[in-house]
């Protein structure tokens, strides 16, 4: 290190031509232009007067930003939009997201037969319908199965009530469709038309 030799009062030199006024305020103005760069290109763009040497600016006002000119929840056509307006509307729109959910899992699982049952269950009402009704569509689904081991009647039926979608009805041996089975029938209805039905 002994041949190193800095030659101090011209980096000294250097450095007081480099900091001196001029070239500070340049580095300066080009960091002030650069963090405010959005502020500054909003304020030029509403310029409706300028004057050099007086300095006289005048700029129109500012327009509101999108949060500002937030629409009541009513007016807005997305869902998406309207969930974040109000907090109720987004619950709606959860609760609907997670049915339909639901629902194309169950469409994916479900026989034809079962299928064919709920629409059954769906005309019968909320008086529902005795085992034996229920249980030729259960024969029609072991004709169809054929070989195997086809699943017992109460699996058969396990199925549908372990989803919710029937219910037994109070004090008989009556099986009904529940509110969302018949959700469920009626979205697989106006979803899939003609309904596709699988064959067992």
């Amino acid at each position: 290190m002994q041949n190193c030799y800095a030659n101090w009062p011209l980096i000294l030199e250097f450095l007081k031509v480099f900091l001196s006024w001029p070239v500070a305020a340049l580095v300066l103005g080009g960091i002030f232009m650069r963090v405010f760069r959005e502020p500054i290109r909003e304020l030029v763009s509403r310029l409706t007067k300028f004057k050099a040497i007086g300095a006289e600016i005048e700029a129109s006002a500012p327009v509101p930003s999108n949060q500002e000119q937030a629409k009541p929840a009513a007016e807005l056509s997305d869902p998406v939009d309207q969930a974040a307006a109000t907090p109720a509307r987004a619950r709606e729109v959860i609760l609907a997201l997670r049915d339909v959910c639901m629902f194309e899992q169950t469409y994916n699982l479900i026989f034809g037969s079962q299928m064919q049952l709920l629409h059954y269950l769906r005309m019968q009402g909320a008086q529902g319908a005795e085992k034996a009704p229920i249980e030729a569509f259960y024969q029609e689904h072991l004709k169809l199965v054929g070989e195997g081991q086809p699943p017992t009647l109460e699996d058969y039926l396990r199925f549908l009530a372990v989803r919710t979608l029937i219910e037994p009805v109070d004090g008989t041996e009556r099986v009904r469709i529940s509110a969302l089975g018949d959700k469920f029938v009626g979205y697989i209805v106006s979803t899939y038309t003609p309904p596709p039905f699988r064959p067992f």
